[in-house]
């Protein structure tokens, strides 16, 4: 019986013996689970048998993010984050990454010691082709990311790290973060097209990190669909009852969180967050600072 991952790009599980005969001449790109790797195995056409190196996967970590937003004296939206690696992960936090709107053109990112990147505009000279670092499956998001140095450890199990930073002027929704090893992939040179066919969506961000959701700058404030209350309040509801179907959230704040947003929904307009109960996780109240600062007449 075939065996397949679970989530991301599915592939199937890599089983001690080497490839089933019937996976062999078609699947190239296996998961080791218990050793956390890809093992890339395809024939040889040169010489006979299989050629076959493993790559370590980046998404053996346990990443959650705690974010405050406040306005700075410029009146830009500052979101500041700390990251924790959980008891779960293997090996430690090296890049921390979430999406961003490309439209998000004055976005600043920073860190006293970690580097920050922004990933090209899908548009211009730097435009990358084909490459990672734009989220794709998002279709509206570019990834923005903090690396550690190459001396530094990274954010170890049971450990945090804050001093993230983004500056912006768009409004807070619910975005797609990463947590990644970053590990180097290496592999080498001329592989068979139909190899790397199969190897390059396996080692884009949004398959071979670990991947969380957190609050990040989405909003247009002032132009396109996202200045309409409606757009993002139906923005935000899918979003909760995803977390809320993971377990993540879920409490009598949370139910009056969604009957606010979906008033705005239904009435086309924003309305006063003013909430009686209180949340019961730091997740829950960040989701409800960043609905009320989105969607409040306040």
């Amino acid at each position: 019986m075939e065996r397949r991952r679970k989530v991301g790009t599915p592939i199937p599980f890599w089983q001690p013996g080497g490839p089933p005969r019937d996976l062999a001449d078609k699947y190239f790109v296996y998961l080791d689970y218990a050793a956390q790797e890809y093992v890339v195995s395809y024939p040889n056409k040169d010489g006979g048998g299989r050629v076959e190196f493993r790559i370590e996967a980046q998404f053996a970590v346990a990443p959650e993010a705690r974010v405050t937003v406040k306005k700075d004296a410029n009146g830009l939206l500052v979101y500041s984050y700390v990251v924790q690696n959980g008891p779960a992960a293997k090996r430690p936090i090296r890049e921390f990454a979430l999406t961003a709107s490309v439209e998000d053109a004055g976005i600043a990112l920073r860190h006293q010691t970690w580097k920050s990147t922004l990933a090209p505009l899908p548009h211009g000279p730097d435009s990358p082709v084909g490459g990672p670092r734009l989220f794709i499956r998002a279709g509206a998001g570019r990834i923005v990311s903090w690396k550690a140095d190459a001396a530094a450890n990274g954010i170890k199990p049971f450990e945090s790290t804050g001093g993230f930073q983004i500056t912006s002027r768009f409004l807070p929704g619910i975005t797609a973060a990463f947590g990644s090893s970053d590990v180097p992939a290496k592999t080498p040179d001329g592989l068979p097209p139909e190899v790397a066919a199969q190897l390059e969506p396996v080692l884009a961000p949004e398959h071979n990190w670990k991947t969380f959701l957190t609050i990040g700058p989405k909003f247009n404030p002032a132009d396109g669909p996202s200045k309409d209350p409606v757009w993002v309040a139906s923005d935000f509801l899918p979003a909760i009852e995803n977390l809320r179907l993971q377990g993540a959230v879920g409490s009598p704040f949370m139910e009056e969180l969604v009957s606010l947003i979906e008033a705005v929904r239904s009435g086309g307009q924003r309305v006063p967050f003013r909430y009686s109960q209180s949340p019961k996780t730091p997740l829950e109240a960040e989701i409800g600072e960043a609905a009320k600062i989105s969607l409040s007449t306040e």
